[in-house]
């Protein structure tokens, strides 16, 4: 069985394990990612839509140093899932320069 998050175990399930070695290679690359982690802090990682998660990743990495990329996801894994990243973001960074300016 392959350990994922804090001990929980894939049942022997063929395309589960495909999915998590293609989010092994998705998403390894990013410094600092423990993919088994992730997929134990929030199972829907496990069978999230791998396209989707690369797109939100090079869009993540777009908007923010990639050494705080990992931290990010970890402690919101459904940033790799939602469909509105871009715009998220935008809304974000216009909230920080609102208060930014009220300094």
């Amino acid at each position: 069985h392959r350990k994922v998050g804090d001990g929980v175990a894939f049942e022997r399930n063929p395309r589960l394990m495909v999915q998590f070695d293609r989010l092994e290679r998705a998403l390894g690359g990013v410094p600092g990612m423990n993919v088994g982690a992730l997929v134990g802090r929030c199972t829907e990682v496990a069978t999230c839509d791998i396209a989707r998660a690369t797109a939100n990743l090079l869009t993540l990495r777009g908007a923010f140093k990639v050494g705080k990329i990992s931290a990010m996801v970890m402690d919101c894994p459904k940033l790799l899932m939602c469909d509105d990243l871009e715009d998220r973001i935008r809304r974000t960074q216009a909230c920080i320069t609102r208060m930014h300016e009220l300094l």
